[in-house]
């Protein structure tokens, strides 16, 4: 299934999101510009909205969906398994640990182990 040039209308808004203080450089705004869709509100972060705007976007013609959504779900695929990799090695490290922990002489006297 591939794509058909079509013309997609879209409501952008630029958004004013306030940097941590300790991040702010002399001479730096203390916010970032952000740009979201009109539907994506970041609100609750203490952000303001400056400009709306409409505009519209093509998508080009001879795009393979199918194509293109195996590879991004199988990014996704590759994404996980990093993400799950770096989870079990951290957990693996915490066991080690706690094992260590158990096998630790409580007391040490003189130099020897009691």
């Amino acid at each position: 299934m591939k794509t058909k040039m079509t013309e997609v209308k879209a409501n952008l808004a630029i958004w004013a999101i306030p940097r941590r203080h300790d991040f702010v450089e002399e001479g730096e705004l203390p916010f970032r510009y952000v740009v979201k869709t009109d539907f994506d509100t970041p609100w609750q972060d203490g952000s303001t909205k400056v400009h709306t705007v409409e505009t519209t976007l093509i998508v080009p013609a001879g795009i393979d969906l199918l194509a293109s959504a195996i590879e991004t779900l199988k990014e996704q695929i590759k994404t996980t398994r990093k993400e799950s990799n770096e989870k079990i090695a951290k957990y693996e490290k915490q066991i080690t640990n706690l094992a260590l922990l158990e096998h630790k002489p409580e007391t040490v006297s003189g130099g020897e182990i009691v």
